[in-house]
């Protein structure tokens, strides 16, 4: 993920939205193997906050998070990147606007 390090970037993945784990998950479900390696730490920027209502909306489910990507910063070495957030949709919404189809 270093490559990616500072890069603006937009990804569909799980959100995880629990006390002490705030991230994202790869998606489909059933290629994940261990909660940790294969998610990636949330976090927000000055351009939005976690609502907690939409939060807990959205938690578990498959969405798109934009933000920018930093692989130095990985919250206490458990994660291998963190991801800098400036959105988070649902992705059903974020796919009929973008016209986008694949699953």
């Amino acid at each position: 993920m270093t490559g990616l390090n500072g890069i603006a970037i937009h990804i569909s993945a799980l959100l995880n939205y629990e006390f002490e784990n705030y991230s994202i998950t790869h998606y489909p479900k059933a290629e994940q193997n261990q909660i940790n390696p294969e998610s990636i730490w949330l976090s927000v920027g000055g351009v939005i906050n976690f609502n907690p209502c939409e939060m807990n909306r959205l938690k578990d489910k498959r969405v798109i998070v934009q933000g920018i990507l930093d692989s130095s910063n990985c919250h206490l070495n458990g994660f291998p990147a963190e991801l800098i957030a400036s959105a988070i949709e649902p992705y059903k919404a974020w796919a009929e606007l973008h016209e986008y189809t694949h699953t």
